[in-house]
């Protein structure tokens, strides 16, 4: 890892020595020009999000005819925390998390914390309702909550933005058991 200030590259994200005046993409740091992003790295995460797709599909359609309704209900539940966690991670692996697009990054940075915020006023609903205080107005806010996510997640800056997009429309969709079933 590269320590100090080092050449963060905005078309790859690699980062670089502080003394590079070019990094392996291509780019030129002194005219901001050229680079290009890895055609293999792109067409991988294509696949990984495709798969990661198909692969929710498949999870619920197995629980359904495993278990009914209620392994559909788990799945809806969990789901969530998968993408918001991918989101994260990709979020702290990044190199531009908070340089030159700083609005976009920082507004990215929101996101990812109120889409965790919204994951967290689910469960204390959950568990209100076990308790039997039902406190009531946890889905609204919820949905203000997620709201944020997905427009922070639209206009913020960084390869996080499509996990955080997931997460955020997952976690409307985690609501959905909590109207047909008792939770």
């Amino acid at each position: 890892m590269i320590e100090g200030n080092s050449n963060g590259c905005p078309v790859c994200g690699l980062l670089n020595p502080p003394s590079s005046s070019w990094c392996d993409c291509g780019y030129d740091f002194s005219t901001r020009t050229g680079g290009r992003r890895s055609p293999l790295r792109v067409r991988y995460r294509s696949i990984f999000w495709f798969a990661c797709f198909v692969g929710c599909i498949a999870l619920i359609a197995m629980t359904s005819a495993i278990y009914g309704l209620i392994g559909v209900a788990v799945v809806l539940v969990v789901t969530p925390h998968i993408p918001l966690a991918i989101a994260w991670i990709t979020w702290l692996r990044s190199s531009f998390a908070f340089t030159p697009q700083r609005a976009r990054a920082i507004l990215l940075f929101c996101g990812l914390l109120v889409c965790s915020l919204s994951i967290i006023v689910f469960w204390s609903h959950v568990l209100d309702n076990v308790a039997a205080t039902h406190g009531g107005g946890a889905e609204n806010i919820c949905d203000v909550l997620n709201t944020i996510a997905v427009i922070t997640g639209i206009f913020g800056k960084g390869s996080a933005r499509l996990p955080l997009l997931l997460a955020a429309v997952a976690c409307w969709a985690m609501w959905l058991p909590v109207h047909f079933f008792v939770l």
